[in-house]
């Protein structure tokens, strides 16, 4: 079984019910929820949230209300993963595609584009965005200022994890180790705060 995860609590410190902000006629969630439904090899889409839903959508769509244990502001990803494993009797050899809602740009070629390589590669795959360095990137070592050495970075946008259940139990996180699938840099925008907002609304 392959399951898409959207977690969406309805708190967040920097920006007020983040995964629920407007886009045009949708929210973050609903974008994300779209997207999802749209990929006809996902068997399963989980929306995890505090808050109560009412979107009417196909019966592959579970709507979790999560405790307040897991509501709060410390609470993580992993926390939220392995309750869900748990709850829904989520097998070992299933796969989890995470969706982040403040990924509201990432399309439906890039999770398909994302699994095919997942399924090529046989390892956990996730988005990245290539970032150019143009000796801008320095370090600090031993009181001395450094340019990096690299050309060529791969920053991880948020937008997509793929990884098989078996390899998040190992330790019950998502897995360090992974494949990188580069997306563009407008589709990978990540809203971290009312600045990403904004550059969102303007390019929508």
């Amino acid at each position: 079984m392959i399951y898409a995860i959207i977690p969406a609590r309805s708190e967040s410190k920097r920006v007020k019910n983040k995964n629920f902000l407007n886009l045009k006629n949708d929210t973050l969630l609903s974008k994300t929820l779209e997207v999802a439904l749209n990929l006809n090899f996902i068997d399963k889409i989980i929306v995890s949230s505090d808050k109560r839903l009412n979107f009417k959508y196909k019966e592959k769509v579970i709507f979790n209300k999560r405790p307040k244990s897991l509501s709060n502001d410390t609470t993580t990803t992993d926390r939220v993963l392995s309750y869900l494993i748990n709850k829904y009797k989520i097998k070992k050899e299933d796969v989890i595609i995470l969706l982040q809602p403040t990924s509201p740009l990432r399309e439906p070629v890039n999770i398909k584009e994302s699994f095919d390589l997942f399924f090529k590669k046989r390892e956990p795959v996730y988005s990245v965005e290539m970032v150019q360095n143009n000796d801008r990137y320095f370090i600090m070592e031993h009181d001395k200022v450094k340019s990096l050495p690299f050309k060529i970075f791969l920053k991880q946008n948020g937008a997509i994890y793929i990884f098989k259940v078996v390899d998040f139990l190992k330790n019950k996180k998502i897995p360090n180790d992974f494949y990188p699938y580069v997306m563009e840099k407008i589709r990978s925008i990540d809203i971290d705060d009312y600045l990403d907002y904004i550059t969102l609304l303007n390019i929508y």
